[in-house]
């Protein structure tokens, strides 16, 4: 194919997942002219009527055997997803220990798959080096995102109780756009067990966690009807995922309020990004893209945007090493790819002496927050408390095992339906979020050896989980079995090792330094004046909190600076020509 400059394109995206819809649809709005990339073969929407078709992804999570984040999604021969049943099909594990995270690689990404819990960072978590002498502290503060913090949860809709701050205060007048999900029986009887009880000299308290999830119609969505298959698929969308800035995006008149500048934004799927390319002065002047009959085109615009994920944008980059870039695209830091992170999650579960009549409702609807700061952070990482409300299905696979188990023992019939109602109904699961700690030797790298069928590196990953960590972890279960013995539960269990959040981060991060960061607060490459690099992998540290909240604060506070950058020239007839970033 030949070179295109797509229409004179102001803001090339790669990458169609929450960072790069909620950019879009801010640019198109702002009347520049965007278009998104994505490696995934078409939306699961109707492009001129927005109407959903999500149909085929539930009906596919239903027939599918293993109920995993990624089943229902599909997994393109061409641009392969890492799943939990295929890991390693498309990671090349290096060790010690796995990354077990996974994505889809689809229009929407991952936010058809996530759970819609939307925290604050604590304030603390930006200055970790300076409260705690842990980690690098942020390039941007609490009080620098606050406004952000508060138009992400009005574009996502979340769900929460406006009276109370869960360790990173708000303003009163800035409350959440819906109010609360009910809490259900399984979180009073917790949140009423542990009034009073502490640990290590904090409070454990359990509140409702802000989601975002409907609890009332918002943005022409429905109410949650808690159908408790969040994780893989919400089948009717009460809860947000990305197509809905996207329809909004590429087509303006369907957003609740449009401005009359908008212009729609352009969707091209099946582009798989395979390299950056610079110019003489060191900006960049192409993206190269490959489709599933290996043909490639290089694309051209005025600025270009990576907002793939910490696993995918550090591998373009590196995989775009020439000689004006021996180290790889933005890479002058040598941090590209590294510091890779995860919450990496603790599984523990016990048996209630009554029930809690699980399985109602989203998959969780209550946490604990109350432990996710202080001075322990010098010496071991915070972690949030998951209280699940579909008992043991992440530790055991219940009900499915417990089915499996009973009919193996030789129950049959109506003894086998109340016994099994009552196993489980009496179970409890609470999961630990790990703070994180950053380390350099946990990197990723494009492979020189393995590649997938589209002829495209595999990613390399090195993986550590360390000592910060694991005392996080054995504070975590600690704290476990004080909630359990209030609850008065028995047979308290621990899963050994632990899970992928799904939380990648890191490998890009953001910094004031260009000698230790990849690009500055806003996402701009340090090196190339034209290059935004936007999604977790800017953080350079997280606390135990859900990371996507701040992901959309920090996409929108970087959506406005590109657009201020982009002004409308003083030259031209109608002003409808933009500069370039200088």
């Amino acid at each position: 194919m030949p070179d295109a400059d797509v229409d004179d394109c102001h803001v090339l995206i790669a990458g169609a997942g929450l960072a790069g819809a909620l950019l879009a649809y801010r640019c198109s709005q702002a009347g520049l002219k965007v278009v998104l990339l994505e490696a995934g073969e078409r939306p699961y929407f109707d492009l001129k009527t927005g109407e959903d078709q999500r149909e085929a992804l539930v009906q596919s999570f239903f027939s599918n055997p293993v109920k995993m984040t990624n089943a229902g999604y599909p997994d393109l021969a061409y641009a392969p997803s890492p799943s939990e049943t295929t890991l390693n099909k498309y990671y090349v594990q290096h060790g010690p220990q796995p990354f077990q995270s996974t994505y889809n690689r689809f229009v929407g990404g991952t936010t058809y798959h996530w759970l819609g819990t939307c925290l604050r960072f604590t304030p603390n978590s930006f200055q970790e080096h300076s409260r705690y002498g842990r980690g690098f502290d942020w390039p941007v503060r609490y009080a620098d995102l606050q406004d952000w913090y508060w138009q992400a949860e009005s574009e996502l809709g979340v769900a929460g109780d406006s009276a109370v701050d869960l360790g990173a205060p708000r303003d009163p007048h800035q409350p959440y756009p819906m109010p609360p999900i009910l809490p259900t029986y399984n979180d009073r009887i917790v949140r009423k067990a542990t009034e009073g009880l502490r640990f290590e000299g904090l409070p454990v308290e359990f509140r409702s966690t802000p989601q975002a999830r409907n609890s009332v119609p918002y943005q022409g969505r429905p109410v949650c009807a808690g159908s408790a298959n969040c994780i893989p698929v919400c089948p009717i969308q009460a809860k947000y995922d990305a197509s809905v800035h996207l329809k909004w995006a590429l087509n303006p008149r369907l957003a609740p309020s449009s401005t009359s500048t908008a212009l729609p934004a352009k969707l091209i799927t099946s582009a798989v990004a395979v390299a950056v390319s610079l110019d003489a002065q060191r900006r960049i002047n192409g993206l190269r893209v490959r489709r599933p009959d290996r043909s490639e085109q290089v694309l051209r615009a005025r600025l270009y945007v990576l907002a793939m994920n910490a696993i995918e944008t550090p591998k373009l980059l590196l995989m775009s090493a020439n000689e004006r870039a021996p180290q790889g695209v933005a890479n002058g830091s040598g941090v590209v790819g590294r510091y890779l992170m995860d919450h990496d999650v603790k599984i523990t579960y016990a048996k209630l002496p009554r029930p809690a009549y699980l399985f109602r409702g989203p998959l969780s609807t209550s946490g604990c927050e109350s432990l996710r700061d202080g001075p322990f952070r010098s010496e071991r990482a915070a972690f949030r408390i998951e209280l699940q409300n579909t008992g043991t299905s992440w530790a055991t696979g219940s009900p499915f095992n417990n089915v499996i188990d009973l009919v193996n023992r030789g129950f049959s019939g109506r003894r086998l339906r109340e016994q099994l109602a009552w196993d489980v109904s009496t179970q409890i699961e609470l999961n630990g979020l790990i703070e994180p700690e950053p380390l350099a030797e946990n990197c990723i790298r494009p492979s020189e050896r393995d590649f997938d069928p589209l002829g495209v590196p595999r990613p390399e990953i090195r993986y550590r989980i360390g000592d910060y960590t694991h005392a996080g972890t054995e504070a975590f279960v600690a704290a476990a079995r004080l909630i359990y013995e209030r609850l008065g539960a028995s047979g308290i269990s621990e899963v050994p090792g632990w899970f992928g959040a799904g939380h990648l981060m890191g490998t890009t991060r953001m910094g004031d330094d260009e000698h230790s960061s990849c690009c500055d607060s806003y996402g701009r490459s340090h090196e190339h004046s034209n290059l935004f690099l936007l999604g977790c992998g800017m953080f350079p540290t997280v606390d135990a909190a859900n990371p996507t909240l701040t992901l959309a604060a920090l996409v929108l506070r970087s959506a406005q600076h590109i657009i201020d950058s982009l002004r409308p020239s003083d030259s031209g007839p109608s002003g409808s020509r933009r500069e370039e970033l200088a």
